[in-house]
């Protein structure tokens, strides 16, 4: 990590949660604030392969511990509460991170929090926050109801429907700074047939759109 203090974020898929070598539990859980109130996740713990880099596992078995990683029905309610997770982490650890680096629209809720609701609360002000776009296709489009599960209340964007939250927009909109894959994806994304219906918003970011 070259002298920084990095650490990592991912949720507690099956097969991890099945015996990852290394991977040991933290002693403990985080109550995760949601629409739902408080709910409980686990934490497991361990190094990214041939470093010192710790990452850290989000355990919720409803919503993690299934065959797939993604293409489920509750995908924006299961990356929603992750987002809200990874948030709440860094208090459990009393880590306040300068930045957070979020990859695609599953990890632009904890983007989109931490620009709003998050400045609210001097924990967590002043952390910028880095938005890598992987695919542009894959939007997470899902209804409004998912503000009051994340504790939200924003305005909407031109690219969201009609009682539509676009998490992918929002990640863009609400990052300090956007990036993508490599240079040549990021001139994809900002003509008319490679960004999706998302010119505009993308148009908004001309100038933070960079290689990653």
């Amino acid at each position: 990590a070259l002298g920084h203090d990095v650490r990592v974020v991912m949720p507690a898929y099956q097969k991890i949660e099945a015996g990852y070598p290394g991977v040991t539990t933290l002693l403990g859980a985080l109550l995760v604030p949601t629409g739902d109130g408080r709910l409980p996740a686990g934490v497991f713990t361990g190094k990214l392969p041939h470093s010192e880099v710790p990452v850290y596992f989000i355990a919720e078995q409803n919503l993690f511990n299934r065959p797939n990683i993604y293409g489920y029905n509750d995908d924006a309610y299961r990356f929603a509460f992750f987002s809200r997770a990874a948030l709440e982490l860094t208090l459990a650890l009393d880590w306040k991170p300068d930045i957070l680096h979020a990859h695609d629209w599953h990890t632009a809720p904890a983007v989109t929090w931490l620009a709003t609701a998050g400045q609210a609360d001097g924990r967590f002000q002043n952390i910028a926050s880095i938005f890598t776009i992987h695919n542009l296709a894959h939007q997470g489009r899902t209804h409004w109801q998912i503000f009051d599960y994340l504790g939200l209340q924003t305005h909407s964007l031109a690219e969201e429907g009609y009682g539509e939250v676009n998490f992918m927009a929002r990640g863009i909109y609400h990052a300090t700074l956007v990036n993508t894959v490599s240079p040549t994806y990021a001139r994809e994304i900002m003509t008319p047939s490679g960004g999706q219906d998302y010119t505009v918003c993308c148009n908004t970011a001309t100038m933070m759109c960079t290689a990653s």
